[in-house]
């Protein structure tokens, strides 16, 4: 089995998809119980897998033996396996978190949460460009779905939002990926890496520009950020987490390997200028956006466009240690936001907006203390991970003289205190508002507790790990160098 790790991994999750549909003819117990199995396997084997890789170095599977030029390969290196391991953890808490907590269509959740699982794990793994715009694609459906599961207007109203997005951003790579085989013969993206030095400067420009918007669009950078505060803040808090957590993920990652690993060392100059102006754009209009929210969910979801302008500022430092420093935040983020969205659902049955929390740490325990511990790591203060990842980030851009760059992160820190300060005042007010008087937590079980706990475990552990985090990210880095 070990020789079909890289295949199972993806199959696990789309073959229970499936099996879900059936499940519900037994029970949705069964279907709850059986998303929490293969999500607890698909970790396992993704642990296995990376085992494999320290081991043996990058693994390549090929499908069906076919010739890598015109067959399905898939390739799994230090980048590929953390941040199938990012999603796989993911998951799993979002997996258990909503093992007594389904959303209005149990059966159809549970679905599309394996297919969006399935689709992730793909798109880190595959080593061709056309099966890569397959599974961008199943995960843009799964998540364009999930937004609306609940169906009620203010999902709906999302989803379609979401869904124009997503098509806009599909075609556009669409035809960057067609303008590559055009000119290489080949999708496979070790071969098209290979001979992009020798394309036309002019098709060069082109596909990174296509690339370069399309994955603007996935990962909400600014100017594209349109669709994600109705989204994130439309949708169930599970599947908040998930966009936010997982599917935001696979964005980083293909920004990463696209403009890094199929562009040629030379253009690395070109990119950086842009990236770098992007990620200062996105971290200060994110921040600024979430200044002006007065829910609190959708002030995560404006977060969570300024926290993805630190990746990519990162990745615009041009150097290792810069896109490690990306890397690391990607990792952080994963846990801080899927902890903070999770929780926050959990903090009052009435509402999200600041003024219906006045009050609430009268009734909340475990759920307030995560979401503190949440939020606080997404400031990015001591000792939680997320300030590793900025100082790393800082640094960074520092050595490279880049001081203008380094400045947006200690920027970016005194305006997220602004933002979550209003929402720790409400909460700790020592006036209680009527409609969160009988807010009743008994709904929070020991399983939710433990999900949460576990989150805001994770929002700690990378700052007292970081030793050895980095040593693995830099690893990951060099990968696309």
């Amino acid at each position: 089995m070990i020789d079909h790790l890289p295949i199972l991994v993806i199959v696990v999750p789309l073959m229970y998809g499936f099996c879900a549909a059936i499940l519900k003819y037994f029970s949705v117990r069964a279907a709850r119980v059986g998303f929490v199995s293969a999500s607890s396997v698909q970790l396992a084997l993704v642990a296995a897998l990376a085992r494999q890789v320290a081991l043996q170095g990058t693994v390549e599977y090929r499908l069906a033996a076919w010739h890598p030029e015109v067959g399905i390969v898939l390739v799994v290196d230090v980048l590929a396996v953390l941040f199938a391991a990012i999603i796989a953890f993911c998951v799993l808490l979002v997996a258990v978190y909503s093992a007594d907590y389904p959303a209005a269509d149990s059966t159809s959740y549970f679905t599309l949460a394996s297919i969006l699982t399935a689709g992730m794990t793909g798109i880190v793994l595959t080593g061709d460009l056309f099966n890569l715009y397959v599974f961008i694609e199943m995960t843009s459906l799964s998540s364009v779905a999930l937004v609306a599961v609940n169906r009620d207007e203010k999902g709906i109203r999302a989803a379609l939002r979401y869904i124009v997005f997503s098509i806009v951003a599909g075609l556009l790579f669409l035809l960057a990926v067609m303008l590559l085989y055009g000119a290489s013969g080949s999708l496979n993206m070790r071969i098209v890496a290979g001979q992009f030095a020798g394309f036309a400067p002019n098709l060069q420009a082109v596909v990174i520009a296509l690339f370069a918007v399309a994955l603007g669009i996935k990962t909400a950078v600014i100017p594209f950020h349109g669709w994600l505060p109705d989204v994130y803040t439309g949708s169930p808090s599970a599947v908040s987490a998930l966009l936010s957590g997982a599917v935001n993920k696979t964005g980083i990652y293909m920004l990463a390997r696209l403009l890094f690993t199929l562009t040629s060392p030379g253009s690395h100059g070109v990119l950086q200028p842009a990236l770098l102006a992007a990620g200062a754009v996105t971290i200060l209009g994110g921040h600024t956006l979430a200044l002006g929210q007065t829910n609190v969910k959708s002030i995560l979801a404006c977060s969570s466009i300024a926290h993805t302008g630190y990746m990519v500022m990162g990745f615009g430092v041009g150097t290792a240690a810069g896109v490690t420093a990306g890397l690391f935040h990607a990792l952080n983020h994963m846990v801080m936001k899927s902890g903070a969205f999770l929780s926050a659902e959990a903090m009052s049955t009435k509402g999200q907006d600041i003024q219906q929390w006045q009050g609430l740490q009268k009734r909340v325990s475990t759920a307030g203390v995560v979401f503190v511990v949440s939020t606080l790591a997404l400031v990015g203060i001591p000792p939680f991970g997320a300030f590793m990842s900025k100082w790393q980030l800082a640094t960074a851009a520092i050595q490279e003289g880049l001081w203008h760059a380094a400045l947006f992160v200690p920027l970016g820190t005194a305006m997220a205190v602004l933002y979550y300060g209003r929402v720790y005042r409400s909460l700790f007010s020592l006036r209680c508002e009527e409609s969160t008087a009988d807010t009743d937590m008994q709904h929070l079980t020991t399983v939710r507790k433990l999900v949460l706990a576990a989150a805001a475990v994770g929002c700690v552990a990378p700052f007292l790990l970081h030793g050895g985090l980095l040593s693995v990210l830099r690893a990951a880095a060099l990968n696309l160098f």
